[in-house]
C-alpha cells in the first residue's frame, strides 16, 4: 500500500517544481557574490571568474529563484565608452 502511495507524492513533487519554471527576478535586483578567485584591478576583457551568490536572490513572488551558495561565474567587460549608464 505505501508503493502505491510513493509515485504519487514523487509525481505531486515533480509538478510543482515543473509549476515554478516562471519566476522572475525584478529589474534592478541586487544579487550579492562572493568572488572564488582573485580578480586583478585591471582583468583583461572576456577574462572568466569563478563566483558563489552569497545572499538568496528573491523574485517579484518572494520565493527563493536563486539559492545562497549556487555557483556563479563572472565575466570581466571592457567599457563601451559611447553606452548610458
Amino acid at each position: 500500500m505505501k508503493l502505491k502511495r510513493i509515485p504519487l507524492f514523487v509525481a505531486l513533487l515533480t509538478a510543482t517544481a515543473l509549476a515554478q519554471t516562471n519566476l522572475v527576478i525584478p529589474k534592478g535586483t541586487e544579487i550579492k557574490v562572493r568572488t572564488d578567485t582573485t580578480i586583478p584591478a585591471k582583468p583583461p576583457a572576456n577574462a572568466v571568474y569563478a563566483a558563489t551568490i552569497s545572499a538568496n536572490v528573491t523574485g517579484s513572488s518572494g520565493a527563493v529563484v536563486i539559492p545562497r551558495g549556487t555557483q556563479a561565474t563572472l565575466v570581466a567587460r571592457t567599457r563601451c565608452s559611447t553606452c548610458r549608464r
